[in-house]
């Protein structure tokens, strides 16, 4: 019967019903509380539920009473890992590696902290190493696309680009039974998004390049992106969930850079999407109600806890100096009620929620009213570089592919990259404004 309950455990686990899988485990449990399997299951279970805490203490426990295990050092560093406690999971992921020395698993969650850390050519030497043990590993080639890219090795790097669509959760559109496009002459294309809004519009500077190769084209965005994508391309058809259609070939968006993106002569830079006259005109008189230019755009969180929120963000307080000029937020709120009392704390006004991300079209219209935009690694500076207005991102050390080594980002001339030292480069950001905006409207900037 036991053996039957764990059995049955083991079924509704491999259909991903881990809530289910939990029930059997935690009832075995109560009867053998220090069982190394159901200890293991059951940590994996937590794990994909995302309850890491829970998943830390089981296997903590385990390997308490057994430390040889090295697949539970192994699952530990990840549990640590997805909770961001990225020195703990190093030392984990280095115990199993003693252990059993190298396995695919190990050597590319090791690729991923060096990844993380801006490292990309410590990335690439632990993922040679698995792909050594496993050639065809889909994870692994996944993220050696993303190490290439950070050192903006475009001919590779997109190749490798390409297996994240052979990735378990990856959205291939399969109701929609029809061919790749190989970039050849086609009547109807189909277009589909990926990945998060900040990828679709920095993608969406291939839309023009695709234009002459297709009669028609159809293309699926998310919902916050699609009505800036109408308005910039009035003879496309926009949709926002995938439809049926007289499709004649489909490719997701991001694939359309191993066509156009192979070198880096092939990045114009140039600004590229053109938001509503009357919303620009809009937002240009909002701002003049608020006082005197320049106006500035001002954003202090980016991400979430998984994409590296503690990263990516600064706190709001420090972004008070920018408040000598004539400052408005487009940092978006909807994720976290703390954020709205963090911008009223320091005064900052905002417009509308629309224009601080909750439909891009309204926020592209505000940045082309804006003399600036200064912010950290959010989909902000996808939205100021498509439309051609100065942003000035401020990085940690560490930051995403997309903004690579260098202090500009290939995708976007507009956009200027000032990286973390021991301090957030917020000084010397508004010595550069003040140089520049001081030669076009005088010294009337407000005292900070």
């Amino acid at each position: 019967m036991l053996q039957k309950f764990l059995q049955d455990g083991l079924d509704l686990h491999k259909q991903g019903n881990f809530k289910q899988a939990l029930f059997h485990y935690n009832r075995l449990l109560n009867l053998n509380p220090f069982d190394e399997t159901l200890l293991f299951l059951a940590s994996d279970a937590y794990m994909r539920e995302e309850h890491n805490g829970l998943a830390i203490c089981l296997l903590s426990t385990l390997l308490q009473r057994n430390p040889e295990r090295s697949d539970a050092w192994c699952n530990l560093g990840t549990a640590f890992r997805k909770e961001n406690f990225r020195s703990e999971a190093k030392d984990c992921w280095m115990k199993a590696l003693d252990l059993a020395g190298d396995t695919v698993e190990v050597c590319s969650n090791m690729a991923s902290l060096y990844a993380d850390a801006g490292q990309p050519t410590m990335a690439i030497f632990w993922l040679t190493k698995a792909l050594k043990i496993d050639p065809d590993n889909v994870q692994a080639h996944w993220l050696k696309a993303l190490a290439l890219l950070t050192q903006s090795k475009w001919h590779t790097a997109w190749d490798e680009y390409e297996y994240r669509t052979k990735l378990e959760n990856w959205d291939s559109r399969k109701t929609l039974d029809i061919p790749r496009w190989n970039g050849k002459p086609v009547n109807h294309l189909y277009i589909h998004g990926e990945q998060g809004v900040g990828d679709e519009i920095m993608f969406l500077s291939l839309i023009n390049e695709v234009i002459p190769h297709a009669k028609k084209i159809t293309l699926e965005v998310h919902k916050k992106v699609a009505e800036l994508a109408r308005e910039t391309w009035p003879d496309i058809h926009v949709i926002t969930k995938e439809t049926p259609g007289d499709y004649d070939a489909k490719i997701p968006i991001g694939s359309l850079a191993t066509l156009y993106r192979r070198h880096k002569k092939q990045f114009s830079g140039k600004p590229y999407l053109i938001p509503s006259p009357e919303r620009v005109e809009y937002y240009r008189q909002e701002l003049k109600k608020l006082g005197e230019a320049p106006y500035i755009g001002l954003t202090w969180i980016g991400g979430l806890k998984a994409t590296r929120i503690e990263d990516r963000s600064i706190p709001a307080a420090q972004i008070k100096a920018f408040q000598k000029f004539t400052c408005v937020s487009v940092q978006y709120e909807d994720t976290n009620p703390m954020i709205s009392a963090e911008r009223e704390s320091i005064g900052l006004h905002k417009i509308n929620d629309l224009c601080v991300g909750g439909d891009l079209a309204e926020q592209a219209a505000l940045f082309k009213a804006l003399d600036a935009v200064v912010t950290v690694q959010q989909t902000a500076v996808h939205v100021a570089g498509a439309v051609g207005t100065p942003c000035y991102v401020m990085l940690n050390s560490s930051p995403q592919w997309r903004y690579g080594l260098d202090e500009k980002m290939p995708w976007y001339d507009s956009v200027r990259l000032y990286r973390k030292d021991k301090e957030w480069p917020i000084t010397k950001i508004i010595e550069e404004l003040d140089a520049h905006f001081g030669g076009i409207y005088g010294t009337k900037q407000k005292a900070a």
